[in-house]
């Protein structure tokens, strides 16, 4: 099993919290070997882990799909769904029903 973790390091919104994120998952050192980041910006890499993963990854997105089919990636996929209001946009959500678990801090 690995730990697929998927966004962008930059110091505002999502980024942030993706930075912090795979900051503090890397201190459990028995998970520090298994831990993989992708970044959504460099479709090389995002490639890679579409062809990559295996049924037993867990796939934590930042983001709410870099391209169409993305989400297709195998194993459990888990969005972080950051957003700027106390409920999630039925727009946004339609791109998130795909997903196996939706982590946000709205409703």
């Amino acid at each position: 099993m690995k730990i697929n973790v998927i966004g962008q390091h930059h110091p505002t919104g999502f980024g942030n919290h993706f930075s912090a994120f795979c900051g503090h998952l890397k201190k459990y050192a028995y998970l520090e070997s298994e831990i993989f980041e992708y970044r959504l910006t460099d479709e090389a890499s995002v490639e890679h882990l579409v062809q990559s993963a295996t049924p037993r990854d867990i796939n934590i997105w930042f983001y709410a799909f870099a391209r169409p089919g993305t989400l297709l990636t195998r194993g459990q996929n888990v969005v972080w769904a950051i957003f700027e209001q106390d409920r999630l946009a039925p727009a946004y959500l339609n791109k998130l029903s795909r997903a196996d678990l939706i982590w946000t801090p709205s409703s």
